[in-house]
């Protein structure tokens, strides 16, 4: 932020890597900073790779074009994460990426989630975050739990 401001450049949005199950990054050394400049954040690899859509299941061998990409989220933490959104998702009837979008959505200093779609109806799944509303109790439930998986000392 020194170095651009100084050759006068603005700087409007930082993009981390940043979900229910890779939080540490973002939470312990980025919010304040974010908050402190006014920087927007536009997470990437919001749904972990499509780990937090729920379409992979615990034992059995993940397929697919980003299933290389899975390994770094598949912890037991992780995986006691999912069940939570799953259930959630199961309470609110929508799919499990909407409870991911939803929950990332009301962290601090989030715009936005830059999420992919291959299909429209995945797009019309993820696009229910946006009327989702999560409980305080919801996202309690959410923070503590995958607070343990994703390194993060104590939920923000």
């Amino acid at each position: 932020l020194a170095a651009a401001a100084a050759a006068g450049l603005p700087v409007a949005a930082l993009q981390p890597h940043y979900n229910l199950v890779y939080r540490a990054e973002y939470e312990v050394a980025l919010i304040p900073r974010c908050l402190r400049h006014g920087l927007s954040v536009i997470p990437y690899s919001p749904l972990a790779k499509g780990f937090l859509t729920g379409r992979y299941e615990r034992g059995k061998k993940a397929v697919g074009a980003r299933a290389n990409g899975l390994k770094q989220y598949l912890s037991d933490g992780a995986w006691e994460t999912l069940a939570v959104v799953r259930e959630t998702a199961r309470d609110h009837e929508v799919a499990t990426a909407a409870v991911a979008l939803a929950w990332l959505l009301g962290r601090p200093g989030v715009t936005a989630p830059i999420a992919g779609a291959s299909t429209v109806a995945q797009l019309a799944e993820q696009l229910a975050a946006t009327d989702l509303v999560l409980t305080p109790a919801e996202r309690d439930r959410l923070d503590r739990t995958s607070a343990a998986s994703a390194g993060t000392a104590s939920p923000v």
